[in-house]
């Protein structure tokens, strides 16, 4: 009777290691183009990889829409990354600040106040687009870092419409260009 037991577990055992690795070598064998490499580390220095596949190639399925991101004020090129160290190599014309954050939760997941931020002071609104990160003196609430979300016109001149990743709706003001102290180019977590 315990031979019997012993040989029905091993059975049962092989049985289900044979249907998982024939499962495994089929999927593998009948995996779809837009599955292949989608869980693939790429090293940092093989990222120009990862830009030569046209966004044509791109399975909408295995991306999410598309949203606005952040102008690209820092190149690769000016980043340097040596095993103690990291060089960024300064915009022309213009001076690094830093700065940090209290915890209002509004640009989770970004930014949080355990981030530092690399910022710039734009010199003109043509700088500014949707999708950059800000930080505005709101004036009743002090300086906010918020979102791009549009850029417009009216009788008063240009202002964007903020809004923090992380709030259900806008800032209810417009921010106007004077109003932006600066940039947000790099975080540090």
């Amino acid at each position: 009777m315990f031979t019997k037991l012993i040989t029905l577990v091993a059975l049962v055992f092989l049985l289900g290691w044979l249907s998982n690795t024939f499962y495994a070598q089929y999927s593998l064998a009948h995996a779809s183009p837009a599955m292949e490499g989608e869980i693939q580390a790429v090293p940092l220095t093989d990222l120009s990889l990862a830009a030569e596949q046209p966004a044509t190639e791109r399975s909408p399925a295995t991306y999410g829409k598309e949203v606005s991101s952040p102008a690209d004020r820092l190149k690769m090129a000016n980043v340097h990354v040596t095993g103690d160290a990291v060089v960024i190599d300064g915009i022309p014309g213009r001076q690094f600040e830093t700065a940090v954050f209290t915890s209002t939760h509004s640009m989770d997941p970004v930014l949080d106040e355990t981030s530092q931020a690399i910022q710039i002071i734009p010199l003109t609104p043509d700088e500014i687009r949707v999708g950059d990160v800000i930080s505005y003196d709101s004036g009743k609430y002090g300086v906010i870092i918020h979102r791009v979300i549009a850029i417009a016109t009216d009788a008063s001149g240009w202002y964007a419409v903020v809004k923090g990743d992380n709030n259900p709706s806008p800032d209810p003001i417009k921010v106007r260009f004077a109003m932006i102290r600066r940039v947000l180019v790099g975080v540090l977590y």
